[in-house]
């Protein structure tokens, strides 16, 4: 029913915690394709193990291509008639109940792209680590209404206006309908950082919304290998992700006045953030996001003035 698509690379000491949370899954209706992206330590040899002792596991090498490139792979790879996709990070735990919840969710609401449900950070030896942004967190969404950035409703379903503003979904949090994919197209392997936010933002375009549940569907692990920890390329990626979406082909003006609002917004709510670092005494952070924030917003001008006469920019 479920076709598991797992990327790993060089994640040899969490790739069994992995695959045992989901081997425990309540629901086991379900197929795991491990890719292996090159890895130069055991990671390969450990997915074959678990391979050989699970006849729902498969393993698979390809030369290092990136995450994107091991997904696309992966999912050519998957059984086709199986109705569901779901994409699980070689290092990330997901709940006993996690499949068997989000199927659930999806198959009541026939109309869906897709489900999705939180997700809590933890550490590399699994303690629970609190959320790294105070105000955007699964539980916390936020979205484009007229010219307003609003609060979302608790449990509301997550909509193209939310995922245009903030990235609120993780990837071994959500449930595909394989249809939807094939509708909004696979991952984009040209990103290193943004390819989630990317694929998400076309689906929810393209394909339709995802029903959410507030309940914790998954382990989010934090480490110094993760590939986001690349501060740069992460900046570069979505500046660019933002940049593109204001001019994606077939957007109506609609869309596109929400993807330029969500951009400015995006720059100018480090302020916020800011005013919480100044609340708790944090200077020096409070002062990296206003410096952010005029940076960003000057970003914002360049990118945005191109595109249309500057009364037109927001409105």
């Amino acid at each position: 029913m479920i076709s598991v698509i797992i990327p790993a690379y060089n994640n040899e000491t969490f790739l069994a915690e992995t695959l045992r949370s989901l081997q425990a899954q309540t629901l086991s209706s379900w197929e795991a394709i491990v890719v292996d992206d090159g890895s130069d330590d055991g990671t390969h040899a450990l997915a074959q193990t678990f391979a050989a002792e699970d006849s729902r596991i498969t393993a698979y090498t390809q030369a290092n291509s990136g995450a994107s490139a091991a997904r696309n792979f992966g999912l050519t790879r998957s059984n086709p008639t199986f109705p569901f996709v779901h994409f699980l990070d070689s290092d990330d735990v997901i709940e006993p109940d996690a499949l068997q919840n989000l199927v659930t969710l999806l198959e009541s609401h026939p109309d869906a792209a897709g489900s999705c449900g939180g997700y809590r950070d933890i550490d590399e030896d699994g303690n629970f680590l609190p959320f790294a942004l105070p105000y955007e967190s699964f539980a916390k969404r936020r979205s484009v209404v007229g010219s307003r950035l609003e609060w979302v409703a608790s449990g509301a379903p997550v909509t193209f206006e939310q995922i245009t503003f903030h990235d609120y979904l993780a990837t071994g949090a959500t449930l595909l309908r394989r249809c939807a994919i094939e509708k909004a197209g696979c991952w984009d392997e040209s990103y290193s950082y943004a390819e989630d936010w990317d694929l998400w933002w076309r689906i929810l375009l393209i394909a339709g919304n995802l029903i959410a549940t507030e309940q914790f569907v998954m382990r989010y692990r934090q480490h110094p290998r993760n590939s986001s920890k690349n501060r740069n390329i992460a900046r570069n990626d979505i500046r660019r992700f933002r940049r593109t979406r204001m001019t994606y082909p077939g957007l109506t003006a609609e869309e596109r006045r929400v993807a330029r609002l969500s951009y400015f917004y995006a720059c100018l709510v480090r302020m916020q953030y800011a005013g919480s670092y100044l609340g708790r005494g944090r200077v020096l952070p409070a002062l990296t996001e206003v410096a952010r924030t005029v940076t960003g917003l000057a970003r914002f001008c360049r990118d945005v003035s191109p595109l249309c006469p500057r009364k037109e920019a927001l409105a």
